[in-house]
């Protein structure tokens, strides 16, 4: 099927995109959408051209709405947004049938998944927060089977359809006992007891990212105006828990000619290198939200563009940090005063790591200590924030991209620098 086209070309009636989506639905095929904010006539529009379903609802008022022009909600529980607990106040306080809604990851860091679990802890908050367990389950199961189109084969225990199961202590903790796979055991007491092979990856998987040129320490500056002594400055405002950039401004030094970041505000740089070897340009914008005393972090895990993208005090940390994730091949990064005290390298496209998964969360939590060392406060997980820092959808109003600063709204790259003294 389509997976998460924009909405803003259905309303603006591209011939492309309407020509794509019905050829989507001539071939029975679904259309999972992406409508962050949508609502009245566009909202209806994006329905009307097949959208069967929506990650984006952050309120039980919003996925009420959507659920009445027919689609399904798939509540998000991510790194970067925690949604289920307000969603589900549309079926526990708004009366909305439960079988409009599923569970979505959408960008789950693995090593919440690992700590916490995936739809087990989905399950858990929204019985927790009033949803009957016999309803979640439907939600987790059958209903998001009936809307991939799977339901002939999964999604509930019935004659002829996979054996594919999972057993549980209880319906409040949903604490998994034991799983089957085609009615064979992989999870026996909660112990994993199926083997598993090693796979091997085709050289081509690895060396990907491939800069047009060395990075210097100057691509990292942002020029002030001539004369200036201090500027005034668009900043990407970051809500922790929410992928929903915001527009917000700061007055900052001007030193050296150059425009600098101001850790006191919790003004930070962001920049943006692109991995592909097509751009020399490194795009840099400020941003609001890490709370970063010091040095930088970065990573090549971010949608749609898979660039390094790093966020920092320092531009000579953000140089190293770029380095090194470019050196690994991709990965995330934390680097302190241009030393790096924590890193998890992903070589398999800059995006999947070939370490176990007790070596990779290993070394992801050495990653952590060293942000949280810096000063991070972000709690829903702050590579994933930066990831949607990106312009990559409609989500949000200022992001980042390889020419700079990208507001969403315009759909065009916008200056740094608004005014000067």
């Amino acid at each position: 099927g389509l997976e998460e086209p924009p909405y803003l070309p259905i309303i603006e009636k591209d011939p492309g995109f309407l020509e794509l989506f019905e050829e989507a639905l001539e071939r029975g095929k679904v259309i999972t959408g992406h409508g962050c904010g949508l609502g009245g006539r566009e909202l209806q529009a994006y329905r009307l051209m097949g959208a069967a379903s929506d990650h984006e609802c952050t309120t039980g008022v919003e996925a009420r709405e959507k659920a009445r022009v027919g689609q399904s909600i798939s509540m998000r529980e991510g790194s970067g947004a925690s949604d289920v607990v307000n969603v589900c106040r549309a079926v526990t306080e708004l009366g909305v049938d439960p079988r409009c809604f599923t569970f979505c990851g959408d960008e789950v860091e693995f090593l919440r998944l690992y700590k916490l679990g995936h739809l087990d802890y989905n399950l858990r908050l929204a019985v927790a927060a009033g949803v009957g367990p016999v309803r979640a389950v439907q939600m987790a199961t059958i209903n998001a089977a009936q809307l991939l189109g799977v339901d002939r084969e999964m999604g509930s225990i019935a004659p002829g359809k996979l054996a594919d199961l999972v057993l549980v202590e209880d319906l409040q903790q949903f604490k998994v006992r034991t799983v089957l796979v085609g009615g064979r055991p992989v999870v026996e007491n909660g112990e994993f007891v199926a083997e598993l092979k090693r796979p091997r990856y085709p050289r081509h998987m690895y060396r990907t990212v491939r800069l047009k040129r060395p990075l210097r320490l100057e691509d990292f500056a942002i020029p002030a105006p001539p004369g200036a002594r201090r500027a005034r400055v668009r900043v990407i405002g970051v809500t922790d828990g929410s992928l929903i950039s915001d527009r917000r401004e700061a007055w900052l030094e001007v030193r050296d000619g150059e425009v600098r970041a101001d850790p006191g505000q919790d003004v930070l740089k962001i920049a943006m290198v692109d991995r592909y070897g097509r751009w020399d340009r490194v795009g840099l914008g400020f941003i609001q939200g890490f709370n970063l005393k010091r040095g930088a972090i970065g990573s090549t895990y971010n949608p749609l563009y898979e660039n390094i993208v790093t966020v920092g005090a320092d531009d000579r940390d953000l140089l190293a940090a770029s380095r090194a994730i470019a050196s690994m091949g991709g990965g995330f990064v934390a680097v302190d005063g241009g030393e790096v005290v924590g890193k998890l390298a992903l070589p398999l496209f800059g995006l999947l790591s070939d370490e176990t998964l007790e070596a990779a969360a290993a070394q992801m939590e050495q990653v952590y200590a060293g942000v949280r060392e810096m000063g991070c406060k972000l709690k829903k997980g702050p590579f994933h924030t930066l990831a949607f820092m990106c312009a990559c959808g409609e989500i949000g109003h200022l992001k980042i991209c390889h020419e700079g600063l990208f507001d969403v709204e315009q759909r065009r790259v916008v200056d740094t620098v608004l005014e000067w003294e």
